[in-house]
Order: structure tokens, then C-alpha cells, then sequence
């Protein structure tokens, strides 16, 4: 998947990117705030309207054709399940050949990259934000963003959780 006409997206570049805290590769969510809301609202009008339709194939690639301007950038043959919630659409992209099964749930606040030929089982769930630690709480401690890249299938009910401390490969 290409991101910018010169750069190609590889693991090596998002890790040193992530070490280097550049956020020019992955996890920029530059539009504001109403545009933001528009492309959020484009996603789950799309997913309301299609969600009786069943999830045969040429049902989730019309719902996916339709999804594909709420994303930051989205590839050819993208499919989508019923009952997928995608939040923050506008910082995550997605490469070509891409499945979303049913019941998956991504928050892309941090920023999503899912690289081409990537498929998510049902009920995936892909979080990019965590909570720091304040007073040895959780809780009330600040949110904070982490990109994630990802170059994989995902089976049933897969998670990847990303350890504490700086976003690592």
C-alpha cells in the first residue's frame, strides 16, 4: 500500500518511524474536526442502510465500495461484514484485497494501517489508544495514542495488544 507516491509503507519504516516518534508515515489524522465527523457519519450511514443485507460476497464488496471515502485511504476489493463498527475512520487506511468480517470493532484515534491481502475474522477487535498511568491509577490517567500496523490475518475473536511503554515492532 502505498501512502505517499515516493514512500512504501514496510515494517522497517513504521519501526524506525516509531522510534523516532515521526508520525509522518502512519497515525496523522490532519483533517479537522468536521470532516472527521462526515466521514464517521458516512461509515455508519452506509453500515445501517446495508446491515440487513446478508454477508455474501457480493454483498460486503457493494458495502465496502460504498464505505471506501470514510477512510484516510482505501484500496480495491475491500469487504465488509454486517455489524462493524469503525471509529476515527478518517486515520485508518486500508490496502487492497482487505476482508472485515461481522462484529469487528476498530478504533483507529491513534492510526490503522491494514496492508494488503489482510483478513479479519469476526469479532476482531483493533484498539489504538491506551491509558497512562497517573497517582498509580489507570483510570484517571491521560489517554494516549499508538499506531498499529498491521501486515496479517487475524482469526476469530484475534486481539493484539500492544505492551506498555513506546510502540515497538
Amino acid at each position: 500500500m502505498v501512502i505517499d507516491n515516493s514512500t512504501r509503507l514496510t515494517e522497517e519504516s513504521v519501526s524506525r518511524a516509531a522510534h523516532s516518534g515521526d508520525r509522518t508515515l502512519y497515525g496523522r489524522c490532519e483533517e479537522g474536526a468536521s470532516m472527521r465527523v462526515i466521514k464517521f457519519l458516512w461509515f455508519h450511514l452506509i453500515m445501517s442502510l446495508t446491515g440487513w443485507l446478508p454477508d455474501l460476497k457480493l454483498c460486503m464488496r457493494v458495502r465496502g465500495f460504498l464505505v471506501r471515502p470514510a477512510f484516510k485511504a482505501c484500496g480495491r476489493n475491500f469487504q465488509v461484514g454486517r455489524r462493524v463498527t469503525v471509529n476515527f475512520t478518517n486515520c485508518v487506511e486500508i490496502g487492497r484485497d482487505v476482508y472485515i468480517a461481522t462484529g469487528c470493532w476498530l478504533h483507529g484515534w491513534g492510526g490503522i494501517v491494514i496492508e494488503d491481502e489482510v483478513q479479519l475474522g469476526p469479532y476482531v477487535v483493533l484498539v489504538t489508544g491506551d491509558h497512562g498511568l497517573k497517582e498509580g491509577s489507570y483510570r484517571s490517567g491521560p489517554s494516549v495514542r499508538s499506531a498499529m500496523f498491521l501486515g496479517l490475518t487475524l482469526g476469530r475473536r484475534g486481539a493484539i495488544r500492544r505492551p506498555p511503554g513506546p510502540p515497538t515492532l
